[in-house]
């Protein structure tokens, strides 16, 4: 099991299950100091049907992960050149589909992020003249964007610039005296800006660290992000088992593109179900 699927099974209360089965095991081997072998076979047997669907389970759930990592990558599962990834899990190849979440608002719904600009790399420490760029896409139009450039020294100053996807800029601003340099922009009808980062020293400065939380003392930008939502159905069998389907609900956050800064995606899991009808299609 992936450290990615612990994670999720902390996240949706599986947890109890395979607690269930450690406890199982545990009173198995109490009771083979006094019980007939007949008995510990019987238990055994069953305990490695538990097992078996178990198995089954993992190669359900991990088709689901398999698509949480697509959309980490900023991948959009619906569209037209998307490959739904192919898991072989214990022996068994899940069947996946991806949908659209029924009964949801038609267009996407927004949340405020920070964002890391990428102050554990290009940003840490730009040379003079140098300009960091970050894109970001799927951003609210009309929303107010927010940046705060912080440095490890009063004495440095920068400069940052917002402009759209056309490259006309929206907003400028300086660092006065090597304070943090702040601003709040309010965006236009487009989807997807660029932030630029320029040193305006003769020497190298240096960024302070990224927080999740904002601050003054930090550097972040906060944008209103539109997420996508989507429906992932995972479908696995055994052979002469039943199947076992659970269906989660991803939402799907956006920041910069993959290749632009340090900023990820992120997923959110909404809803994580097993859908108990033996005969349940994707």
């Amino acid at each position: 099991m992936t450290r990615a699927l612990r994670a999720l099974l902390r996240m949706m209360g599986e947890s109890g299950q395979v607690m269930a089965m450690t406890v199982m095991m545990v009173g198995l081997g109490a009771m083979a100091t006094g019980a007939s072998m007949a008995t510990v076979v019987a238990v055994t047997r069953g305990s490695s049907g538990v097992a078996e669907d178990m198995g089954v389970y993992y190669a359900a759930a991990s088709g689901i992960e398999a698509v949480m990592a697509d959309l980490l990558e900023g991948l959009d599962p619906l569209g037209p050149s998307y490959r739904v990834p192919e898991v072989l899990v214990n022996g068994i190849q899940p069947t996946i589909v991806v949908g659209t979440p029924p009964s949801r608002d038609a267009f996407p719904r927004s949340t405020y992020r920070y964002l890391n600009p990428g102050v554990a790399g290009p940003l840490s420490a730009p040379l003079p003249g140098q300009v960091h760029r970050v894109r970001l896409i799927n951003v609210e139009p009309f929303s107010l964007l927010f940046v705060n450039w912080s440095f490890s020294s009063p004495e440095e100053e920068g400069e940052v610039k917002v402009l759209d996807s056309q490259g006309h800029e929206l907003a400028e601003e300086d660092a006065d005296d090597g304070d943090p340099l702040t601003m709040a922009v309010r965006l236009t009808s487009d989807d997807t800006y660029i932030v630029e980062f320029k040193n305006d020293e003769n020497l190298s400065i240096v960024s302070s660290p990224f927080s999740d939380t904002g601050g003054s003392d930090k550097t972040w930008i906060y944008a209103k992000m539109k997420g996508r939502e989507y429906v992932v159905t995972s479908r696995a069998q055994a052979v002469d088992k039943s199947p076992i389907v659970l269906r989660a609900y991803l939402r799907q956050l956006p920041g910069a593109h993959p290749d632009n800064g340090s900023i990820r995606h992120t997923v959110v899991v909404e809803a994580w179900q097993r859908v108990e009808s033996l005969g349940a299609t994707p």
